[in-house]
């Protein structure tokens, strides 16, 4: 008779009814080896989805951010032109005034 470690065994398990939802009885009634391949199969899955989601979130703030720094600066309200001034453009006060 083999023997198996009984840690792994309730990690194993709390693992399906986490992660799978099931109910304690549905998972009571699998042998052994089906709870490890059963965790073994969703790790896989939960990584390959994990890697997915970080090339596709890299790829979509790369090309993003870039994009909506370009459309920032069309939608910014243009400033009106006032043209160059200096002291001397400006009109002096009239001397018929006192003050």
């Amino acid at each position: 008779m083999f023997q198996i470690s009984l840690e792994n065994f309730f990690k194993t398990k709390t693992y399906l009814l986490y992660h799978l939802r099931l109910q304690p009885s549905e998972v009571e009634k699998l042998p052994f080896y089906e709870y490890e391949y059963i965790v073994q199969n969703l790790i896989d899955i939960l990584k390959e989805k994990q890697e997915a989601e970080e090339n596709q979130h890299k790829s979509h703030s790369d090309v993003s951010a870039s994009s909506l720094m370009r459309d920032a600066g069309k939608s910014m309200p243009k400033m009106p032109s006032m043209g160059s001034y200096s002291p001397t453009n400006f009109p002096g006060i009239p001397s018929s005034l006192k003050l």
